[in-house]
């Protein structure tokens, strides 16, 4: 079964928001994840991405897939062939 990892600002972040939303509309497990600074670093080190939300498939950030942010997230979804 699919799921996925967010890491989202800990304000508030439209874009975190509704990717957490079009994940639950779609019954679809998720972690949610604040990062703190250094893992915010990390994040952005390893990802090339400087925006929120952070999304990993199957997995978070030393095991899962880098998927993007919201818009990546909401074609992956729209992409019959991934569920």
């Amino acid at each position: 079964m699919t799921s996925f990892t967010i890491y989202k600002k800990k304000s508030s972040c439209i874009f975190c928001e509704h990717a957490i939303e079009i994940l639950e509309k779609n019954s679809i497990k998720t972690n949610i994840i604040i990062p703190d600074k250094e893992l915010v670093t990390k994040l952005k080190e390893t990802t090339g991405q400087n925006t929120y939300p952070f999304v990993f498939k199957n997995g978070d950030i030393t095991s899962g897939e880098f998927v993007g942010g919201y818009s990546q997230l909401e074609e992956l979804l729209d992409d019959d062939d991934n569920f």
